[in-house]
């Protein structure tokens, strides 16, 4: 790594641990008129502060998210649906009164506890949870030794189209039935799990955004980001405790399967995230910047 990229990513990791809290209260501030003291240590950064164009990136990324917020943006009339008005956010449009955010990320970078993190500091009924894992495609069909082969991190094991029209469905006001996934038996069961509309749509993958159309329909993408070593000892501890596996199977599979296709789909896929979080559940103070923003957007949310 040369000196210009390793500069980049400590100013990224910084950003994720700091400047975002920080540009976020500066940003605050400035939107309700309130003054700011030159001398108080959440002044605005001076150009010379920031640390390469990642970080420049991610400031301007999340100073524009947190002006969307304060100016109402999310809840500007459009035109009207059966079920609700269109809004206005962050550049798309949502068809439903709600807020779709997509969380990526490596398999045991810590998506999910980000994820569960979100859905425990956010108001009981506020927040529907979508995991892309509970659409892999049902293998019922074929025989376990067969399964046992599939290449379950491709793309293509994945049902994402069911998922796609799930999230349409929701957007536009409509409750889904979504599959239930048996990963003991790499199949699905018979049961479904009925899901309403919501007004934060969380959907949790480690290749949500590999697939444009469906990341098209994210109004705010996370990328949880940590090292293959932290990622590989998850990934062990929860397959054997979870998922009946055995230590080889998991040591086989991480090698010709999970970390072949994290290099080719999931790592690039990071480029599409507007935030991204080092370190995932544990880093409490990109946590609680990301729920503070959601408790904004639900404030700023009108009414159904």
């Amino acid at each position: 790594m040369n000196a210009q990229a390793a500069g980049e990513v400590r100013g990224f990791r910084s950003v994720a641990r700091l400047s975002w809290y920080r540009q976020a209260r500066i940003l605050d501030r400035q939107t309700r008129g309130e003054p700011i003291s030159s001398s108080s240590s959440e002044s605005a950064p001076r150009p010379e502060d920031t640390s390469g164009g990642c970080r420049e990136r991610v400031e301007s990324e999340w100073g524009r998210w947190l002006v969307s917020v304060r100016r109402g943006r999310l809840s500007q009339p459009g035109a009207s649906r059966a079920h609700g008005q269109r809004h206005e956010y962050n550049g798309r449009v949502s068809e439903f009164r709600c807020i779709t955010i997509g969380i990526a990320g490596g398999s045991g970078s810590g998506k999910t506890t980000v994820a569960q993190t979100i859905l425990g500091d956010t108001d009981a009924g506020a927040v529907a949870y979508l995991p892309h894992d509970g659409y892999y495609k049902n293998l019922k069909d074929l025989a376990r030794s067969q399964r046992d082969i599939v290449n379950f991190d491709h793309p293509d094991s994945l049902d994402t189209p069911l998922l796609i029209e799930h999230l349409k469905e929701l957007k536009s006001g409509r409750a889904i039935e979504m599959p239930v996934y048996d990963f003991t038996t790499h199949a699905r069961t018979q049961m479904t799990r009925h899901v309403d509309p919501h007004p934060i749509l969380l959907v949790e993958g480690i290749l949500i955004f590999s697939d444009r159309s469906l990341r098209e329909l994210f109004d705010v993408k996370i990328f949880v980001d940590t090292d293959p070593d932290i990622r590989f000892i998850r990934r062990l501890q929860r397959d054997i405790s979870e998922r009946g596996r055995t230590v080889e199977s998991v040591i086989r599979q991480y090698l010709t399967t999970v970390r072949p296709m994290h290099l080719e789909f999931v790592e690039p896929s990071k480029r599409y995230a507007d935030v991204v979080i080092p370190e995932g559940g544990f880093n409490r103070v990109a946590l609680d910047m990301v729920i503070a923003r959601i408790h904004d957007m639900l404030t700023n949310l009108p009414a159904r």
